[in-house]
């Protein structure tokens, strides 16, 4: 332990930085300054110079975190004068939060940075978490957003961090050692080996630390000692989540196809509630869609009683462009709607953390708009443009206006239903805003 202590209490002196939750963008400030986890915090937005300046509404988009981010809550803020203000309060498992602010539409992440509101402890220092988890945002989930990754952010905060928790560095070792590799590849590559060595004689035969220092050999290139530890771990867990991980990897990655159906068909009996089958026994109608044989990926289809409506989209949309049985591709369109409106998108799974509620129903939302705009689009092939005119309304509405195909079916009905003022402003709406296709230019 104390060379660990020692090694990065080296690397922080060396660098010698501290961040704080010090106030220093004008358009945005919170009280109080030193907020604890479980308090209400209030704060001012002003949107000036900003994508959201002229907005309407604006909401707070709150991002908690502890180790990796918990959970997202969204805030409508109120307007003002110029400014917005709002207030919110955070779990008390949590080491701060992250905001964004959004008019639903666009987003002010101040650049790729955020607005992030560390927490304190009743002793006056940072929480623990409250810079290491930040740093994961920075090069990790913060990715989830669309934004690029910070590194140099991410090593200061991680450096911050272990000045006041050193035993955390095990939890932000991978955080950390990705941003410093970034800034540089010689000492990271010290700094790896040193620390490798350092937990080799603190850690334990846990399934967890073994993990871990096999990821660490994984990182140094040191395959004897990799597989040593893989082989640890599978004869010590050998049904535990890094066993599923290790013989998953194996079926999945191997080239050989009598040998990769051997293997998966092991994994199966092994792990039969995992997650992980439905890569290793994928349904076959993607490869029978891209192979032209539409009516086999069909009969397939109703075979999986757990087939989505996505891959109803895929085969009725692919029978669409390429006019065939377009009869028959209407009736798999029309099941695919069906089951979008009563199917679970995330087949099971947790929420996931990077989006509130209303976010999430919007996602939703749009990907849902797909096999409405597919069936739509069929209708109007086959001439039935009354009926047609009701979905392309629907996937309009879902996909607001993005999509610049959409944009044209609706447009298209609009027009073959005689309603030539509304199709006409539409027309000059999308042109205008760039939402349009080189078709619509000659309606």
């Amino acid at each position: 332990m104390k060379k660990i202590l020692s090694s990065v209490a080296i690397l922080i002196l060396f660098f010698s930085v501290t961040l704080s939750n010090a106030q220093t963008n004008k358009n945005f400030s919170f009280r109080p300054e030193k907020p604890k986890a479980g308090e209400t915090i209030s704060i001012t937005y002003n949107p000036a110079g900003s994508k959201l300046e002229k907005a309407e509404n604006v909401s707070m988009i709150v991002h908690a975190y502890g180790k990796t981010i918990y959970y997202t809550d969204e805030i409508e803020l109120k307007k003002n004068d110029n400014v917005w203000t709002g207030e919110f309060s955070a779990a008390d498992t949590c080491a701060g939060v992250v905001l964004r602010f959004t008019d639903g539409t666009e987003f002010d992440n101040n650049g790729s940075k955020c607005y992030p509101i560390r927490f304190y402890g009743q002793d006056g220092k940072l929480a623990k978490y409250a810079s290491g988890g930040l740093a994961g945002g920075y090069v990790g989930w913060f990715g989830a957003f669309g934004l690029d990754p910070e590194a140099e952010i991410a090593f200061k905060l991680c450096q911050e961090e272990l000045a006041l928790y050193p035993s955390v560095l095990k939890d932000i070792f991978s955080v950390y050692y990705y941003a410093y590799n970034v800034i540089d590849k010689v000492k990271a590559a010290e700094f790896l080996k040193t620390e490798t060595e350092n937990f080799e004689k603190t850690l334990t035969q846990s399934e967890e630390d073994l993990a871990f220092l096999m990821q660490r050999y994984n990182n140094l290139k040191n395959k004897e000692k990799a597989d040593k530890t893989k082989e640890l771990i599978l004869e010590k867990y050998p049904t535990g989540k890094q066993a599923e991980m290790i013989k998953f990897q194996e079926a999945y990655g191997m080239k050989d196809a009598a040998k990769k159906s051997e293997l998966a068909n092991k994994f199966k009996e092994q792990f039969p509630e995992s997650k992980y089958l439905a890569y290793l026994f994928p349904d076959p109608t993607t490869s029978l869609i891209q192979a032209g044989k539409y009516e086999e990926a069909f009969e397939a289809l109703k075979k999986n009683p757990k087939a989505p409506s996505n891959l109803y989209n895929s085969l009725a949309w692919a029978m669409y462009e390429k006019d065939v049985n377009l009869i028959l591709a209407k009736e798999i369109a029309a099941k695919g709607v069906e089951l979008s409106k009563t199917e679970d998108p995330l087949q099971g799974s947790p929420k996931p953390p990077y989006y509130s509620k209303k976010q999430l129903q919007k996602l939703l939302n749009n990907s849902r708009y797909a096999i409405i705009d597919t069936y739509g689009a069929i209708l109007l092939k086959l001439g039935e443009n009354a009926e047609a005119l009701k979905y392309m309304i629907q996937a309009y509405e879902m996909n607001g206006g993005k999509s610049a195909d959409v944009n044209e079916r609706y447009t298209q009905a609009l027009l073959l239903n005689g309603k030539i003022d509304e199709a006409k402003e539409n027309l000059e709406k999308y042109i205008s805003s760039g939402k349009s296709t080189a078709g619509m230019k000659e309606m």
